[in-house]
């Protein structure tokens, strides 16, 4: 796979694949007199605007029309890809947000009801990046029945990486693209079979990770949710309690995601890791 054409079009697949697919134009519509707390880049305090309308939807980006401290009017824009999340689930993090009565409450509801939620891998940002880093390095690795790691704890982390959901998912988007780049289709079609024909993770069970309340509270910890970690953290154990049967596994997951973060160094890693940990402190796992 040499072509600097084919990799380019690769590279380029694999970086806006799902990026901000998912867009609520009728939930943002609905964004009107709303107080929002803006930090300006290099700033130290936060602006009051007040929402005055939704301006529209680029390929990038999206834009408010506001008003200003001062009654000023202005537009307000915004990274397209840092919202799926938040127009998926209809809901504002707390730092965007003066008036926050109600909000604890109404997103553990809406978290709940993402549980089991494939969307999860494109909507959160930290996520699709390790998808996207894991998949760029099967290209680059020998086939996945040669794999060799250092460390078993290198082993354990990324055996469960590439057969993670989302990772296996690509390859098979990838794999249908054979009109367009018939080698590297070629190349996902077998690594699939490969990933699919080895227990490389068969221990963490990576096709529960959907499952996993870690993941689900752990992708809104990665969008900005969840100021107190502490209040994330007695949710998702508890939850994790009620579940005895996949209490290790899905513990063990979580571990193995704050590795991945580590490793590709994802932007806000060390707050998934505290609230892993955080989450996992007075668990009885093993009993």
């Amino acid at each position: 796979m040499q072509n600097d054409d084919a990799d380019g079009a690769w590279h380029d697949w694999l970086q806006g694949d799902d990026v901000g697919s998912y867009v609520d134009e009728e939930w943002l519509e609905g964004l009107q007199r709303i107080r929002l707390a803006i930090k300006s880049e290099g700033a130290t305090t936060v602006t009051e605007y007040e929402s005055t309308g939704f301006g529209g939807v680029g390929a990038n980006g999206i834009v408010f029309s506001a008003r200003g401290p001062e009654g000023e009017k202005l537009a307000i824009k915004m990274s397209r890809s840092d919202w799926s999340f938040y127009c998926y689930i209809r809901e504002l993090p707390p730092s965007f947000l003066f008036d926050t009565s109600g909000h604890a409450a109404r997103l553990q509801r809406k978290l709940g009801q993402l549980i089991g939620d494939s969307m999860l891998d494109s909507l959160v940002a930290a996520y699709r990046e390790i998808i996207r880093q894991l998949v760029l390095n099967l290209s680059e690795w020998p086939p996945v029945d040669r794999f060799e790691w250092n460390t078993e704890e290198g082993a354990q982390v990324m055996n469960f990486g590439v057969r993670m959901p989302g990772v296996l998912a690509t390859l098979e988007r990838y794999a249908a693209r054979r009109g367009a780049d018939p080698e590297r289709a070629g190349w996902a079609k077998r690594t699939l079979q490969l990933l699919n024909a080895t227990s490389g993770a068969s221990d963490l069970r990576p096709s529960l990770l959907h499952m996993n309340p870690l993941y689900v509270w752990g992708g809104a910890v990665l969008s900005g949710f969840f100021s107190d970690l502490s209040l994330a953290s007695r949710q998702v154990g508890e939850l994790l309690s009620a579940r005895p049967a996949e209490l290790e596994t899905f513990v063990v997951q979580g571990w193995a995601l704050a590795k991945l973060m580590q490793v590709f160094q994802i932007d806000s890693g060390d707050r998934f890791a505290d609230f892993w940990q955080s989450a996992c402190d007075g668990l009885n796992i093993g009993e």
